[in-house]
Formats: C-alpha cells, structure tokens, sequence
C-alpha cells in the first residue's frame, strides 16, 4: 500500500493548544507532500518550528499564518524565508506587526525571489518602516 499524498492541510480557527500545535508541526514536517497549508487564527503558534517548516520544506508553496498572534516573534520566520526555495504565497495579516517585525519581514522579502503573493492587510505596518516595504517592492 503507498503512502498517503496529503497535499493540503486546513486547520483554521481550531483553536490549537501549545501543545497541539506542537504536534501539528512536527507532524506537518514529516508529510513531504504537503503543498498548502492554512493554521490561520490560531494563537499558540511557534515561530520557531513555523520557521523550520519553511525553512526546511521543498514543496510547501502556500502557507497561510494569519490572525496567529505572532507578533515581536517573526524573525524565526523571516529568516527561513530568506532562504526558502518552494514558497510562493504566504499570509500574515493581522498579526499586529511590531518595527523589528517590520524590519524583519523587508529583510526577508529583499532576499528571497520565489515569493509571489505576501498578505499584510491588517498587519500593523509602522509608518516609519512602510519605505523598507516600498524599496522591497520596487526592486
């Protein structure tokens, strides 16, 4: 019998635990097939593992992390999206971006290529740091 194929993954609004969470990623790390994935308005996300998803996966090419509360803690995220090679479309709107996050997000956006959709509606861009946003996009 083969192995199941499972190419997308919803789990919106659940309301994850620390723990479940946990286990839901570490889970989402093992399925090699997965190409969407959606655990948006779920506030006990890790940054941490959210990055080695990214970071490490090669085919996930949609991920969806909005309304997570992931506010003060994107660099993990960030910094695996510098270099992530499959991500086409990622949404983090509403998660009330602080000016490090800001900074963190321009940084990521001005290395990695592949990107091609990025949400940010509702994100809480600081005024001050909208021009790294503005040099990232024009380029």
């Amino acid at each position: 019998m083969s192995e199941r194929q499972l190419k997308e993954l919803h789990l919106s609004n659940v309301r994850l635990t620390k723990e479940g969470s946990r286990l839901i990623l570490e889970a989402v790390k093992r399925y090699k097939t997965l190409e969407k994935l959606n655990l948006s308005s779920n506030g006990s996300l890790d940054s941490t593992q959210i990055g080695d998803i990214v970071k490490d996966d090669t085919t996930l090419q949609e991920l969806n992390i909005a309304k997570c509360n992931l506010r003060d803690n994107m660099k993990p995220i960030m910094l695996a999206l510098a270099v992530n090679q499959s991500l086409q479309k990622l949404s983090l709107d509403y998660n009330e971006l602080h000016y490090q996050d800001t900074l963190d997000v321009c940084e990521a956006l001005g290395k990695n290529r592949i990107l091609t959709s990025i949400n940010l509606s509702g994100a809480g861009f600081i005024q001050s740091n909208s021009g790294c946003l503005c040099a990232v996009v024009e380029t």
